[in-house]
């Protein structure tokens, strides 16, 4: 029997927290949206606290002292006073408040925003004609989207996790089952009403697979979730297992999947490359390599998934010789770069490369160091052109 998921999320993570949101897609989407000099970004790795630590406010501090000085080599930037006391007013205010693994901090003259983040990023303070955007794609990449299934005591849960955050997709009754048995041995959950449980559990994460095939993460008690692995066939990219303690609240399920994820990354890696070495040999039109190729291919047609080491630069502005042979990366910005009113070059042209895959609706996958050497460090999959 199903129950409405709406009125359950509540109560499947209704203990209290004063952990903030984590960074969502949608936002970094939002953030590659936004151009014009100067951005402003802070990145800075965290403890996570129930309030910042005074060695993370240190450096902090440091990094929004390091935009002041950036800003002061701009002769009469206008509006240059405003960000800095819109940056220290934001910044000054997260030194009282609780952290995750990392926050991210963007400021222009329009709009600012503070963003938590699942994973550990590099401290830095970066202000050009773009916000700096790779870290939160690194960070998410981190985490990728997933289906949490959690086995409590009155019932089961599916979620979808995905961006730092969780939707629930369907609730499965346990009206019947005896839960005193459940943190036994598996081999004595032999209960008509347990096993009818555990059957429905498999039947809607079979249909919730099928829909969404993406990694899976299980949770909740070690008895039931001990006996799903034993009768179930849909537990194929299974990432780990939550303890019960870790099923307690929103934010805890998160982190905790987010930790399992990390040795999950291994295998995501391998499919990326798989794609990218299945398309070139059966649909070679619809895989582009190297930056030039690349850089065109994913603005006429419709990025699937782009292959990126996660090392790899390009630095320079977008009209830029940047290759041997002396190609033009064409203006990302509508109507062209105008260097009178745009003197600021845009510090890596992957990442714009990135921003562009995202805005078009295309995944992106970084892959370690040197195992896309043979396809020039990037690669670009397609969807067919119709």
């Amino acid at each position: 029997m199903t129950t409405d998921p709406a009125k359950t999320l509540r109560a499947a993570t209704a203990a209290p927290t004063a952990h903030p949101p984590l960074m969502r897609w949608h936002e970094v989407a939002e953030l590659t949206a936004l151009r014009g000099y100067p951005c402003i970004s802070v990145l800075l790795p965290t403890a996570p606290a129930e309030r910042m630590t005074e060695e993370d406010a240190a450096i902090l501090a440091g990094l929004v002292g390091q935009v002041g000085e950036r800003l002061g080599e701009a002769d009469g930037l206008l509006g240059a006073k405003h960000l800095m006391a819109e940056l220290r007013a934001i910044t000054t205010g997260l030194s009282q408040e609780p952290t995750t693994a990392a926050l991210a901090v963007y400021v222009n003259l329009a709009y600012s925003r503070v963003l938590h983040l699942p994973a550990p990023v590099e401290p830095r303070a970066v202000v050009e004609a773009t916000f700096a955007t790779r870290d939160l794609v690194r960070a998410l990449h981190r985490s990728p989207p997933h289906l949490i299934v959690t086995l409590r005591p009155d019932c089961a849960h599916i979620f979808d996790a995905q961006g730092g955050s969780l939707r629930a997709r369907d609730v499965i009754s346990a009206t019947g089952c005896d839960h005193t048995s459940w943190t036994a041995d598996p081999r004595t959950l032999e209960s008509y009403a347990t096993q009818t449980f555990l059957g429905e559990v498999d039947v809607a994460l079979r249909r919730h697979r099928q829909a969404h095939p993406r990694p899976l993460v299980l949770g909740g008690a070690w008895g039931l979730t001990a006996a799903l692995r034993q009768r179930s066939s849909n537990l194929h990219r299974l990432a780990g297992i939550l303890a019960p303690a870790e099923c307690v609240s929103e934010h805890a399920m998160l982190a905790a999947s987010s930790r399992l994820l990390e040795a999950y990354l291994a295998t995501r890696e391998a499919e990326s490359l798989a794609l990218v070495e299945e398309t070139a040999a059966q649909r070679p039109d619809q895989l582009a390599t190297g930056i030039h190729a690349v850089w065109d291919t994913a603005r006429t047609a419709r990025p699937r998934m782009l292959a990126v080491e996660d090392g790899y630069t390009v630095p320079g502005h977008p009209t830029e010789r940047t290759g041997p042979e002396g190609d033009i990366l064409q203006d990302l910005r509508d109507g062209g770069s105008d260097e009178a009113t745009d003197p600021e070059p845009v510090h890596d042209l992957v990442d714009d490369l990135i921003e562009i895959v995202i805005q078009r609706g295309g995944e992106v996958a970084l892959v370690r160091d040197g195992h896309l050497t043979h396809r020039h460090h990037v690669a670009l999959v397609t969807h067919p052109r119709p």
